[in-house]
């Protein structure tokens, strides 16, 4: 079966070919790339998230091969690059992993061990992580500006198809009742100019609703939290809420406020499965999920319970199609400008980052008391 996962595009390598000898699972010139930077201020990797889909062929079953012939068929890969019209699908070429480094666009940096492949279009991508773990932590904490190759850990493997990909959708699942001054409304009925009632700011007027169809059979990324009656507290949701596995709720409880000083906070649904009653929805196959975007970030109530709209920020813009981002960055052209716009737009309340929120849920476990309170 095909994997989908995101990647970070790092361009065309032109005549570099980090595989030149077949037969072999060693990417002899994997070296060559220590020491490159990718990614600037005005060229930012989270301006390059790529979908790529892993079509595994032949050889080992769940991988890519290094190690292939030009006979039978090939592993490939299909992807559509930033700013192309049309996907493009090419050979798989070869992989090495390397020590690297990351800045942020609030100027910190991480430390990662990074898998970069090339297929045979000469397209060079930094693949995610095939499980969380800390490297897929940093690669999740903020969103990433470029990144150094420092040095080469091994160029002997193969690319595991079956990836952790990350997930920058902020949105409901079609069907999700939104609170409004007429009463709730099916979220994939609310469209722009349509006021919503929101937690702080009372009625006000969507600028964009968009949807987004998907396939999530065969991605563990994709699929729906389903949040049952009453996981968050007495009667919250009042019905099953399905959400994104990004999408954030509102926590307010004391445990939030020994934690962090505040009583409310913003969570990822996908953070909160530790708690009884809120899942993965396994079986899932396909979902519409709908995007609500207001001038600012904005609180609403979704089947009872309290959660986000679209945070404009540069990660969740990654979440929509090109003609939605274009869209939305027609509605806000101030959006395009990522510098300091983005030092301006703030959440309706603090984010707490995924180690901080698993550790949060796992709080109100142990002491048996609802996140809503």
């Amino acid at each position: 079966m095909p994997t989908t996962f995101n990647a970070f595009y790092l361009g065309n390598g032109g005549a570099f070919t980090i595989d030149p000898t077949e037969g072999n699972a060693v990417s002899e010139n994997a070296i060559d790339l220590v020491g490159l930077t990718n990614g600037t201020p005005a060229d930012p990797l989270f301006d390059r998230i790529v979908s790529v889909t892993a079509i595994d062929q032949r050889g080992v079953l769940g991988v890519l091969d290094t190690s292939r012939s030009a006979f039978g068929p090939q592993d490939l890969v299909s992807y559509t690059l930033p700013g192309a019209s049309s996907p493009t699908t090419a050979v798989f070429e070869g992989l090495a992993s390397y020590d690297a480094t990351v800045t942020f666009f609030d100027g910190s940096t991480g430390s990662v061990s990074a898998v970069v492949f090339q297929d045979e279009a000469g397209n060079l991508f930094v693949a995610p992580e095939t499980t969380a773990n800390a490297d897929s932590a940093v690669f999740q904490s903020g969103p990433i500006v470029s990144m150094r190759l420092n040095g080469l850990i091994s160029n002997n493997s193969n690319l595991t198809a079956n990836r952790n990909a990350a997930d920058f959708i902020t949105c409901f699942v079609a069907g999700t009742m939104i609170e409004t001054p007429d009463g709730p409304r099916p979220v994939e009925d609310l469209r722009e100019g349509d006021a919503v009632v929101t937690v702080d700011a009372g009625a006000q007027k969507l600028r964009w609703v968009g949807s987004r169809d998907l396939n999530v059979r065969d991605t563990d990324n994709l699929k729906p939290i389903r949040i049952r009656t009453g996981a968050l507290g007495q009667g919250l949701p009042a019905t099953d809420l399905l959400v994104s596995p990004q999408h954030r709720v509102l926590v307010r409880s004391a445990v939030a406020q020994r934690m962090f000083g505040t009583d409310e906070v913003l969570v990822a649904a996908k953070q909160l499965t530790a708690l009884p009653g809120i899942e993965v929805v396994d079986d899932a196959a396909q979902v519409t999920y709908v995007h609500l975007l207001f001038d600012d970030h904005q609180l609403v109530t979704s089947n009872g319970a309290v959660s986000e709209s679209l945070f404009t920020g540069p990660q969740a813009l990654k979440g929509v199609s090109e003609e939605a981002r274009a869209e939305i960055l027609a509605l806000f052209p101030d959006l395009a400008e990522i510098g300091a716009d983005m030092e301006l737009r703030q959440p309706a309340r603090p984010v707490v980052p995924g180690r901080q929120a698993r550790k949060l849920a796992e709080r109100h476990l142990a002491n048996q008391k609802p996140v809503v309170g």
